[in-house]
């Protein structure tokens, strides 16, 4: 943590693509003042292209073979230090899984989701058809 901070704002290349996003405010100042919010200390905020529901299997391979319990949008999350550290211990551990089951790892949606399945409780979404923009770059309105 070079920097010392306290909250982290996960966003993957493809936020980038469309500039109708950029030069927006991502995350308001009220994250840091308001306790109610979610994320909190305890849990990751991710984008949901629909309301979450938890796949048979555990690792993702297959994104039309497995569409309808597919939902993790990969492309925005958000969390607090100390919910961001277990996040990405977890994140490695699942990573290893994949590696060692001889899975593919180029596709980081899947880990992501698998890695919220495996621990749920660190994960919490924000669901994207009911924000009034895209449902994969809608963090704004949560954060």
């Amino acid at each position: 943590n070079y920097f010392g901070s306290q909250f982290y704002y996960y966003c993957d290349i493809g936020s980038f693509r469309d500039p109708y996003y950029n030069g927006k405010q991502v995350v308001s100042p009220r994250v840091m003042d308001d306790k109610n919010l979610i994320p909190n200390e305890q849990t990751t905020l991710w984008m949901s292209t629909k309301f979450p529901k938890l796949p048979s299997q555990l690792f993702m391979t297959d994104k039309a073979q497995l569409k309808e319990s597919f939902f993790h949008s990969g492309a925005q999350g958000a969390g607090f230090a100390p919910a961001w550290k277990e996040y990405l211990t977890c994140f490695a551990e699942t990573l290893d899984l994949y590696v060692k089951a001889g899975l593919f790892v180029g596709e980081d949606q899947f880990i992501l989701q698998s890695t919220c399945a495996r621990q749920p409780q660190l994960c919490r979404y924000v669901l994207g058809p009911q924000l009034p923009d895209d449902g994969y770059f809608g963090m704004r309105y949560a954060l």
